[in-house]
């Protein structure tokens, strides 16, 4: 019993290596079979660990270069991207995969497109013209559509938007070529303009107003240094006249704070100059 055991043991062992190793797919002199596959996962896995290591390098390395925040992210991606693929193929080049039958794989790729395969296609290309061109890059805040958040990742097929509500976006990047995607911070340059708005009684001095608001607004600490207001008349309302104004502010971050600060600002300092806002008055008559 003792030698009987270890010899099924081994027999099982050589079965079941054959039925995994036995080749279920043949493109020209590629075989596929279930063992290439099971191999396959850690070879992605360990390319991707690869890229990502060598791009926080690059990115420590180039962290206080003379170079802007957009060609350090678009440094960064190439490499990292680069090692991950040349990674990709040595494994492939260790499992016996033969790279000269590549173009084998294109071709069944190019059949796939005819078959649902489109979108994937089209978001992967949009995401090597983000990584080339870098319209946008990680950190950047953007408006799509009527959603307004911080682009937390970009990736080849899509890219990870997260909200100022702290919810999570996940956008095709076909939508990010071919849509309008607003961003306020194009290159390196976080400053943004904001519009406050506040209504005044018909009976306020209108030139006493728009002079209280500009110097009130010029205060906030968020602003861009030497920013300016421009106060206009944006409307005659049924309760009042409407006053808007503009002011950079430094960082687009601040943004939220910043409008909150003028609207505090502004109140404040309309009552202790005595210029009245609207209110609306109810007269009951007895009939």
């Amino acid at each position: 019993m003792e030698n009987i055991l270890p010899e099924s043991v081994m027999d099982v062992l050589n079965a079941i290596y054959a039925f995994i190793n036995k080749p279920f797919l043949t493109a020209g002199s590629i075989n596929i079979s279930i063992l290439t596959l099971l191999l396959f996962i850690p070879v992605i896995i360990i390319a991707q660990k690869i890229g990502k290591l060598v791009g926080k390098l690059v990115k420590f390395s180039i962290k206080n270069k003379p170079v802007s925040e957009t060609y350090q992210f678009r440094i960064v991606k190439i490499v990292s991207y680069g090692v991950t693929i040349l990674a990709l193929f040595i494994g492939l080049t260790m499992l016996g995969i033969n790279l000269s039958s590549i173009a084998v794989i294109l071709g069944a790729l190019g059949i796939g497109v005819g078959f649902g395969l489109q979108t994937l296609i089209s978001n992967f290309s949009a995401g090597l013209v983000i990584l080339f061109t870098g319209p946008i890059k990680e950190g950047d805040r953007v408006t799509i559509g009527d959603t307004e958040g911080y682009i937390t990742k970009i990736n080849f097929i899509n890219t990870v938007v997260t909200t100022l509500m702290n919810e999570t976006l996940i956008v095709p990047n076909s939508i990010l070529i071919s849509e309008v995607c607003h961003s306020h911070t194009f290159g390196d340059d976080k400053s943004v303009a904001i519009d406050t708005t506040i209504k005044i009684d018909y009976s306020a001095d209108v030139d006493k107003a728009m002079k209280v608001m500009a110097e009130t607004l010029e205060k906030n600490p968020a602003n861009k240094e030497g920013a300016k207001a421009d106060v206009r008349i944006a409307s005659f309302e049924e309760l009042g006249i409407q006053l808007v104004a503009y002011i950079t502010i430094a960082n687009v971050d601040d943004k939220g704070t910043a409008k909150s600060w003028n609207n505090i600002a502004l109140v404040h300092a309309f009552q202790e100059q005595g210029i009245p806002l609207p209110s609306r008055k109810i007269q009951i008559k007895n009939i």
